[in-house]
């Protein structure tokens, strides 16, 4: 049984609607904040600012990127044709989003690591790329599996000793063993190397649904590994894995309040990688309104840090964007304790909800059965919220890239766009005529302020390749800091 049976319909959105975001493309948009960076990737492609990512004509997908401290970045894209499923690409680019040919072959690796997906990457302090998917499990179930690459593309046989380790939650005690399948979804790394990845447990009768979360040695051994919820006998999935102060980590994902009911969840961890027996350390937080157009169907896809201790939850409200914000409340000794919807969150969109923001428009590529969605969040260093996603017409059926900007206390930035703070992008092709069908997979912020996306974009031949473009910013000074 998935996690979460409910079909969620397609919410309507108005003609006049579709036909505004549609005008909303770069080329009639205001120059300047917002606009596709020309000095981003400016040789060798169709229109300076983007650059097409792909390992040949085969349909590549967007999964995440992440920047070193030298401001250079690693694309990691998920690439059909490996021995289970998928092959991990990755690209090194400058920080102008030129190759870096050092880095394995012409800047570019493709390994095929025995993962089924590919889902999430990270840098390490070492400079070491760390990729997560799931992996094939005893009885045809999955695990989660861990590859970790040297800071030059090569494998990094150091971790595991061939650079890739495979765990799982099964439970083999007793005299019938009870498998799960488990799904890796994010990872971050500590200090000492060590590497923490959160996903989802669900069992093979559908009853036991659960976030799980484990930490591997720098050598690539379990460390120690929890499996949890949100609030007690709800099922809950675990989407994103945050390091909080004091060596704690926060959990974010979905909670099933009822059949047809869930929330955004989270749920602080301690350095020992335990809980909290009488959830103080948990939170859920729904989009609900007790009458008239309510949201029952609340998925978190992703979390990001803000200033304070506060942390930004993003994902759909009924297939809309979506986002609120937490507090990580500390205890007497300083270390993270409680949560708390925050309060100084006004939100806002359509409906309004209160200490919530919900756009008017449909987020694409939802998940109800795993509880995920295709929305990712950044914060800036203004404390405003950049959200990404891809949003499908519905008068003519094209799909664009989509980022909508909010202001530090959540309502829309009218200043990035005038209609529902969102611009919208189409990659051009290899032929330099725009994709109709794009869309952004992950967003962060460069050194400089400036919102750096990758995403998925239908090329001119037909098959899907990966993309990365950069934004302008209206925090960037002629020095480039702020």
């Amino acid at each position: 049984m998935p996690f979460h049976r409910l079909l969620l319909p397609a919410l309507p959105i108005a003609a006049a609607l579709a036909a505004a975001a549609a005008a909303l493309l770069p080329c009639a948009a205001r120059a300047g904040d917002g606009d596709i960076d020309p000095a981003f990737a400016p040789t060798g492609n169709a229109l300076p600012g983007w650059e097409r990512l792909y390992f040949g004509a085969q349909d590549e997908h967007g999964v995440a990127a992440a920047r070193n401290a030298d401001g250079s970045i690693i694309v990691c894209l998920s690439v059909p044709g490996g021995t289970d499923g998928a092959k991990i690409g990755l690209f090194k680019l400058d920080a102008n989003g030129h190759r870096v040919s050092a880095f394995g072959s012409s800047g570019q690796v493709l390994k095929d690591a025995a993962l089924k997906t590919v889902t999430d990457m990270t840098i390490d302090a070492q400079g070491r790329i760390v990729v997560v998917g799931t992996t094939p499990g005893p009885g045809g179930t999955e695990n989660f599996g861990v590859v970790r690459f040297n800071p030059d593309g090569s494998d990094d046989t150091s971790f595991a000793g061939d650079g890739g380790v495979s765990i799982g939650f099964d439970d083999t005690s007793g005299a019938i063993p009870t498998y799960y399948q488990d799904l890796a979804r994010s990872v971050a790394t500590d200090p000492d190397g060590k590497v923490v990845v959160a996903g989802s447990i669900f069992s093979n009768d559908g009853n036991d649904v659960r976030w799980g979360l484990i930490r591997l040695r720098e050598d690539g051994s379990l460390d120690a590994r929890v499996a949890g919820r949100y609030a007690q006998n709800q099922k809950a999935v675990g989407t994103k894995v945050l390091r909080l102060p004091n060596g704690h980590y926060l959990v974010v994902g979905s909670t099933l309040v009822a059949a047809d009911d869930a929330d955004f969840g989270a749920r602080i961890v301690k350095p020992s990688l335990t809980v909290d027996s009488s959830y103080s350390d948990a939170g859920s937080f729904a989009f609900d309104v007790a009458a008239g157009d309510g949201s029952l169907s609340d998925f978190a896809s992703d979390a990001a840090l803000a200033a304070g201790g506060r942390v930004v939850l993003a994902g759909v409200a009924s297939t809309r964007i979506a986002a609120n914000r937490i507090l990580v409340l500390a205890d007497g000794s300083g270390n993270p304790a409680t949560l708390a919807l925050d309060t100084s969150f006004v939100g806002g969109g359509s409906p309004t909800y209160a200490y919530n923001y919900v756009s008017a428009l449909s987020s694409t590529d939802v998940d109800p059965g795993h509880g995920t969605a295709r929305t990712r969040v950044a914060v800036r260093s203004d404390d405003s919220i950049l959200l990404s996603g891809r949003f499908t017409s519905t008068s003519t059926s094209e799909s664009s890239a989509m980022l909508t900007r909010l202001r530090a206390d959540g309502s829309e930035d009218a200043d990035f766009a005038a209609l529902l703070a969102t611009r919208f992008y189409q990659a051009p092709t290899g032929a330099g005529s725009a994709s109709t069908d794009s869309g952004f997979d992950d967003v962060l912020v460069d050194g400089g302020s400036r919102p750096l996306l990758v995403g998925t974009s239908r090329d001119n031949t037909g098959d899907m390749d990966g993309v990365v473009t950069r934004l302008q910013s209206d925090l960037i000074f002629a020095d480039a800091f702020e």
